[in-house]
């Protein structure tokens, strides 16, 4: 039997050990992962010795007529993976953005863009110049709950990460003020106590907080709620003082618009009310200065084939209805339910799926497998994947690892 496995995260790893474990018949695994090297975002030792067990790994190679290939990378619809193989895990995450869908929101950077900035993600942008811009920004609004500790935080505490060190030494001499726009009240945060202390115990970083703006503590809310937002509430000021940065939160606000003038932009907010534990437009308006804005209200699946662009049902199991009967295909991960869970739930999660491949390929037994290879150039195979890592290593001996930035001089070690 011969497994494509498309994504080189936790999930297709969980998947692949299981299959290892409970299968009483060989399988032929092949993975395809469209950066250079495998994992994701996180990396297990035990996932490097699961590796070990792939046919192949092919690395810089996207899978998808939908999605548009890099320079340097291999681009494969998913019906030729159908041709050759008996099952395929589609276990690619959920590699999207949700977007505001405003006026000026051209201007708005995703956190999905700006994480793959500092994590060196390899891509065709102009890395270079994003990165230059960063020294020249003062005021960063975030539109959601994520970034503001990673634009906090001292170099010291970031300088023994793999971050792009380039992106490292401008932020360091920016950013001083960081605004945090929600939508709804301080009861509904989603940060958790550790995180909310992780930036209280930051060094010269006031929070501050118009009090006057919280409405009375609902009648129902959970112990773990109500210790954030103690937590939150006692950490903040509404008076100024000499800390060099500052984070602020402005809760039950709406984007409306954005607009730029030179390199500077002004948000246009529209703000709520409380009434009677329901928030509603106040009819007032506010108008936020600023020179960058980042959207972070999560990621998003997205379609990557048309092979199953008209049926995105997902059975329990993972199974995924198709518009090719003879293409049995699977997902697992956050390519199954979206950008939610832990490593331990997406384990389950892919046992389950892996068990599901395991019964379908018990009953294809008696037929004929598929045995044509599939040609591919211009790959990445797992001895090379380890050359690039053991690269990156060295090049950040003195730090605690330097990624490369592009995936031409990636693939070229």
């Amino acid at each position: 039997m011969r497994l494509a496995v498309v994504g080189s995260g936790p999930a297709a790893f969980y998947c692949i050990q299981r299959l290892i474990k409970k299968a009483k018949f060989p399988i032929h695994i092949d993975m395809f992962e469209r950066h250079p090297l495998p994992f994701g975002l996180a990396c297990m030792s035990k996932f490097i010795e699961i590796g070990k067990s792939l046919k192949n790994f092919y690395g810089n190679v996207l899978i998808g007529d939908l999605r548009k290939p890099l320079s340097h990378q291999t681009h494969i619809p998913l019906k030729r993976l159908c041709e050759r193989y008996n099952s395929i895990l589609l276990a690619s995450g959920a590699t999207g953005a949700n977007k505001l869908h405003i006026h000026g929101s051209e201007h708005i950077v995703t956190s999905v863009d700006f994480v793959a900035l500092y994590n060196t993600e390899p891509n065709d942008k102009n890395n270079v110049e994003l990165i230059q811009k960063i020294s020249k920004i003062k005021h960063v609004t975030i539109i959601g709950n994520d970034i503001a500790r990673m634009l906090l935080k001292p170099k010291s505490e970031l300088e023994n990460t793999d971050i792009n060190k380039g992106f490292l030494e401008n932020l360091s001499n920016s950013i001083n003020t960081v605004l945090i726009i929600g939508r709804k009240s301080i009861y509904d945060v989603q940060f958790t106590a550790k995180e909310i202390r992780e930036i209280t115990n930051i060094n010269d970083v006031q929070i501050k907080l118009n009090k006057r703006e919280i409405y009375p503590e609902p009648s129902v809310l959970s112990k773990s709620k109500k210790r954030v937002v103690d937590l939150l509430l006692s950490s903040a000021s509404d008076a100024s003082n000499i800390k060099k940065k500052t984070l602020e939160f402005k809760f039950m606000r709406v984007p409306k618009c954005v607009h730029k003038m030179n390199e500077h932009l002004t948000m246009s907010v529209g703000k709520y009310r409380n009434q009677n534990d329901i928030l509603v437009p106040s009819g007032e308006h506010e108008h936020i200065e600023t020179d960058l804005i980042i959207s972070s209200i999560g990621y998003a699946q997205e379609n990557i084939d048309t092979l199953i662009e008209n049926s995105k049902i997902t059975h329990p199991t993972g199974k995924l209805l198709t518009n090719d009967s003879h293409c049995m295909l699977y997902s697992a991960g956050w390519a199954k339910r979206g950008p939610s869970g832990v490593l331990a739930s997406t384990m389950m999660d892919a046992n389950i799926t892996a068990d599901a491949i395991l019964e379908d390929m018990d009953k294809q037994l008696d037929h004929e497998s598929k045995h044509d290879m599939l040609p591919i150039n211009n790959y990445v195979n797992w001895e090379s994947a380890i050359r690039i890592h053991r690269k990156e290593i060295e090049n950040g001996a003195k730090y605690s690892r330097s990624e490369i930035l592009s995936l031409a001089n990636t693939i070229n070690i």
